[in-house]
């Protein structure tokens, strides 16, 4: 009996642990679940209460959503080793909705889309950088059109 104790508790150890994304991401994906733009606390660059609701409302008048837009410290990179973009993917796999994520995380921006063409959420993410002067407010707007110009098959082109 003590054997077969041993060898339950030797197999335990060998299995992974589970997955633990860490502190800010967990905080981004339990903002997602009440919005669709979560604001860290911590986060600087961030945006004020009324900012957030003109982005919502820009997302749902350019037809540009799904959409979800996290703004977090600069730390979220660290949560997923450092590598850029998988803070982003990670929030976006674990909210397991489809649409266009875009994260804020100190002066970077990075945005992952699976309803636009493959890479084109971050095109359109360096597109709405240019000319802003790191207003974050003025990127996101801007993001947020070239986004729902993309869904709507290329605005004026299309």
């Amino acid at each position: 009996m003590i054997r077969l104790t041993l060898l339950l508790i030797g197999l335990l150890l060998l299995l992974p642990a589970p997955a633990h994304a860490g502190e800010l991401i967990d905080r981004a994906v339990a903002g997602l679940e009440s919005g669709n733009v979560y604001v860290d606390p911590d986060a600087n660059p961030s945006l004020t209460e009324s900012q957030v609701e003109q982005l919502r409302d820009r997302i749902v008048s350019e037809r540009a959503g799904p959409m979800y837009v996290v703004v977090a410290p600069e730390e979220i990179a660290d949560e997923t080793g450092g590598d850029p973009g998988t803070e982003v993917l990670e929030i976006g796999q674990t909210v397991r909705r489809n649409g266009t994520y875009v994260l804020v995380s100190g002066r970077n921006i990075r945005a992952l889309s699976n309803v636009l063409e493959s890479g084109e959420a971050g095109e359109l993410a360096t597109e709405a950088i240019e000319g802003k002067g790191g207003d974050l407010n003025a990127i996101l707007l801007d993001f947020t059109e070239r986004v729902g110009d993309a869904r709507d098959g290329g605005g004026d082109e299309g």
